[in-house]
C-alpha cells in the first residue's frame, strides 16, 4: 500500500457510459462488483484469470473466485496466510499460486496450502508470481526472489549484494534478462555480465510498473513512464503526462495504454498510439492496484472501492 495515498470520495452511478467531446473518443460500458455483489471485499488489490475461466479477485480481506454470476469467498478459514492478496499465478502443471503479505499459498479446491522459504525469511509482500524460463514459479517479495522446487520456495540469487533486497520483477529478451529491483534497473547479459541501466532517486519499490509487451519495455516512474532498452530509453506520452504523478499502467490487446494519474484519473490513448490520449475515466489517483484483460477482452480495474468490468460499446447514450 503506498505511502502517498489520497483519499477521496467519489459518487458513482454504475453501469455509466463515459462520453469524451472529441471525435476519437472511445465508448465503455462499465459494471462495478463490490461487498454488495458478494466480493469478500471492495479494496482490491489483484486480479487473474485461470485455464477454466474463472476469475480470482485478491482484495484486502481475502480472496474471491468469481464465475461470472456469483463470489466464493476464501480465507484464514480456507487456510490463508494472510488476508491480504497481492499477486495470484496458475503455473504449467496448473497450480494456482496467491501471495499474502504473510507468505504464499497453493489452492487446492476450497483449501490454501502453505510452502516455506528455504532461507526461512519472512516475507511482508509478494509483488507478483510468474514461470520462470523453465517453467517453474517464481515468486516476487521484498526479501528477494524465490522459486519453487520440491516443495520449498528456494532463493534465486542475482546481482551481487541484492539476495535480500526487493524484487520486483524480471523480463527476459534477446539481450539478457532486466531485472526491476524497484529502485533499481539492471541487465543480465547471456553471458552472465551485470549492467546497471539505472537508479531511481525515490524509494519506489512498492508500486512502479516494468513491462514487455510484444518486443518493446516499458517503466513507469514517479513523473511518467519511459520504454527501455539495453542503450537507453525516451519518455512516451511525455506532453500528456507532463508534471502528473503516474501509477499504475498497462496495455492491452487493441494496444491501447491506460495510464493510472493524480488528477486527471484514468487516462486511456488510441490503440498503437505512444503520444494521443483520447479518452478519461475519473478514477480516484493511486487507488488502482491492478488492470487485466480477460479472454473475452474485457478490462478488470482493481480499484480501492471495488471491481470495474469496463467494456466497449458502439453506441451513444443521451440523457
Amino acid at each position: 500500500m503506498r505511502t502517498r495515498i489520497t483519499c477521496r470520495l467519489w459518487a458513482w452511478a454504475l453501469p455509466l457510459l463515459f462520453l469524451l467531446p472529441h471525435a476519437q473518443a472511445q465508448h465503455f460500458y462499465i459494471q462495478k462488483y463490490t461487498v454488495n455483489e458478494g466480493l469478500v471485499d471492495s479494496y482490491v488489490l489483484n486480479i487473474f484469470q485461470d485455464s477454466q475461466g474463472f476469475l480470482w479477485i485478491g482484495t484486502a480481506a481475502g480472496l474471491s473466485r468469481f464465475d461470472g454470476k456469483e463470489f466464493v469467498n476464501y480465507g484464514y478459514e480456507a487456510g490463508l496466510p494472510d488476508l491480504r492478496v497481492d499477486a495470484i499465478f496458475e503455473d504449467a502443471n496448473r497450480r494456482l499460486w496467491v501471495g499474502t503479505r504473510r507468505g504464499i499459498a497453493e489452492i487446492r479446491g476450497r483449501r490454501c496450502v502453505s510452502y516455506p522459504l528455504g532461507d526461512g525469511l519472512k516475507p511482508n509482500f509478494v509483488f507478483r508470481i510468474k514461470a520462470s524460463p523453465d517453467h517453474k514459479p517464481w515468486a516476487f517479495t521484498d526479501k528477494g526472489l524465490y522459486c519453487f522446487d520440491e516443495g520449498k520456495w528456494n532463493k534465486v540469487r542475482l546481482y551481487p549484494g541484492l539476495d535480500d533486497h526487493h524484487c520486483r520483477d524480471i523480463v527476459g529478451t534477446r539481450e539478457g534478462m532486466f531485472i526491476n529491483y524497484g529502485d533499481l534497473l539492471v541487465l543480465r547479459s547471456r553471458e552472465g555480465v551485470y549492467k546497471v541501466l539505472g537508479r531511481c532517486p525515490q524509494d519506489i519499490p512498492y508500486f512502479n510498473a516494468f513491462k514487455k509487451y510484444q518486443d518493446s519495455l516499458y517503466l513507469s516512474l514517479p513523473h511518467g513512464i519511459s520504454s527501455v532498452r539495453a542503450d537507453g530509453g525516451q519518455p512516451i506520452f511525455e506532453k500528456a503526462l507532463h508534471n502528473k504523478d503516474v501509477g499504475f499502467f498497462f496495455r492491452d490487446r487493441q494496444g491501447r495504454f491506460w495510464i493510472n494519474t493524480e488528477g486527471d484519473g484514468l487516462l486511456i490513448s488510441s490503440p498503437g498510439s505512444l503520444d494521443i490520449i483520447t479518452d478519461t475515466l475519473p478514477i480516484p489517483y493511486q487507488l488502482v492496484s491492478d488492470i487485466y484483460e480477460d479472454r473475452e477482452g474485457n478490462i478488470w480495474i482493481a480499484c480501492y472501492n471495488g471491481l470495474l468490468k469496463v467494456r466497449d460499446v458502439n453506441y451513444k447514450e443521451f440523457k
